[in-house]
C-alpha cells in the first residue's frame, strides 16, 4: 500500500527518457568514481574460489540519477532480536522501493542485516551508543535501497556501467607508482585492521615474491568492500585462520607405569 502511494504523489514528468543521454552520462560518473562504484569479495571453497560482485551505493545513486524520472527510497519494515547459537543480536529489515515515474514499472526488495555492538568505548557512552547503532542502520538501509535501484533498472544499464567502473580502476591502480608500492599500500592497509602479510598470502594462494597487478586489484577490491561494510574483515579471512595447535601431551613421569604396576600388585582389592 505505502507502494503505492509514493507512485500516486511522485510527480511524473511528462517528457520521454532520452536513453542514449542517460547511458553516456551514467557511464562517465561510473568511470570517475572508479573503484568507488562496485564491491567484489572472494569466497574460498572447495570447489574453488567464488566472487560476489556488485554496484556500491555510491554508483546506484549515481544510475538512478541518470536514469531520471525514477523514485528510490528504503523504510524500515522491522527490527528484532535474534539469538545465533549463544548469541543474541538485534537484526534490522528494511523495504527498498524503485519505482519508474515514465513506464509505471516498480518493484521492492527487502534486505536484512545485524546490527553489530557498539565497541567498549562507545558502549559506556549513551549518545556514542545510540550513534553507533544508527550507523549500523545505515548500512542496512542503503544496501536496501542500492537493491532496489539495481533491479529496477535494466541490466545491461547497470552492467555496462559496472564494466567501465572497473576499466577505469584497473587503469588508475599503478598510475604514479610501482607494482613493490602497491604491494606495500595494500599490506599496510590490512595491517591496520590486524591482518600479516602471511594472511594475505593464503588468500591469495601465493607468496607475496608472485603477486601480480591482478592480485594487488584484488586485494583492493576486498579492502574497499570491507570499508564499504559490504563484509566483515573477520568474514574475509574467516576460513584462513589457523587453529592454534593442541598443547602436547605431558610425559609421564619416570618410571610411572613401573609405580602403577607396583600399586596394583598391593592393592587389596
Amino acid at each position: 500500500a505505502r507502494q503505492v502511494f509514493d507512485y500516486m504523489v511522485a510527480q511524473p514528468i511528462i517528457r520521454e527518457r532520452d536513453i542514449e543521454k542517460a547511458y553516456t552520462r551514467a557511464s562517465r560518473d561510473a568511470e570517475l568514481l572508479g573503484e568507488d562504484a562496485y564491491y567484489s569479495i572472494k569466497f574460498n571453497s572447495k570447489d574453488g574460489p567464488t566472487y560476489i560482485e556488485g554496484p556500491s551505493i555510491k554508483l546506484a545513486r549515481s544510475l538512478q540519477s541518470a536514469w531520471g524520472n525514477c523514485l528510490a527510497r528504503a523504510r524500515k519494515v522491522e527490527e528484532k532480536e535474534v539469538v545465533y547459537g549463544n548469541v543474541r543480536t538485534r537484526v534490522v529489515r528494511y523495504e527498498g522501493i524503485f519505482i519508474d515515474l515514465e513506464t509505471g514499472s516498480n518493484l521492492s526488495i527487502e534486505y536484512e542485516g545485524a546490527l553489530r555492538s557498539a565497541p567498549a568505548k562507545f558502549a559506556a557512552n549513551p549518545d556514542e551508543s545510540a550513534r553507533w547503532y544508527s550507523m549500523q542502520s545505515l548500512v542496512v538501509q542503503s544496501k536496501a535501497l542500492r537493491n532496489a535501484v539495481v533491479n529496477g533498472l535494466p541490466a545491461w544499464f547497470v552492467l555496462g556501467c559496472l564494466k567501465r567502473a572497473r576499466a577505469s580502476a584497473n587503469n588508475e591502480l599503478l598510475k604514479g607508482t610501482t607494482l613493490e608500492k602497491a604491494c606495500q599500500m595494500m599490506i599496510d592497509a590490512f595491517a591496520a585492521r590486524g591482518k600479516k602479510q602471511a594472511d594475505l598470502e593464503r588468500l591469495l594462494g601465493k607468496p607475496l615474491i608472485g603477486w601480480s597487478p591482478s592480485d594487488v586489484m584484488e586485494l583492493r577490491d576486498t579492502w574497499n568492500s570491507v570499508k564499504a561494510n559490504e563484509t566483515t574483515i573477520d568474514a574475509v579471512f574467516a576460513e584462513f585462520e589457523v587453529d592454534q595447535p593442541a598443547a602436547a601431551p605431558t610425559k609421564p613421569p619416570k618410571n610411572a607405569a613401573l609405580k602403577a604396576k607396583a600399586a596394583e600388585s598391593t592393592d587389596p582389592n
